[in-house]
């Protein structure tokens, strides 16, 4: 009797140590995951705003009055710099 309780003993001692590897590797691809999608949340915005930039810019068109240097454009007004426009997604 005490061989087959040890043995089950073993056994479920192995398999506890499985599933623990298992969860540290679930946990690691859940912190990678999180990083990706707080990156691609940071991208997903600053092509938005890109985007209506480009959406203003073509409404204002040829006909709008008054010299260039001092229209106000989106991105100034809301401080998005070359920086932010550039960002690169490493996957």
């Amino acid at each position: 009797m005490d061989l087959v309780k040890s043995h089950l003993m073993m056994a479920v001692r192995e398999e506890v140590e499985l599933l623990r590897g298992y969860i540290r590797e679930l946990h690691e691809k859940n912190k990678e995951l999180e990083r990706e999608n707080q990156l691609l949340k940071k991208l997903v915005h600053t092509t938005d705003c890109q985007n209506t930039h480009k959406h203003l810019s073509k409404q204002e068109g040829p006909a709008s009055s008054g010299p260039t240097s001092k229209r106000r454009t989106l991105s100034s007004e809301i401080g998005l710099s070359n920086k932010a426009n550039r960002t690169k997604v490493v996957v």
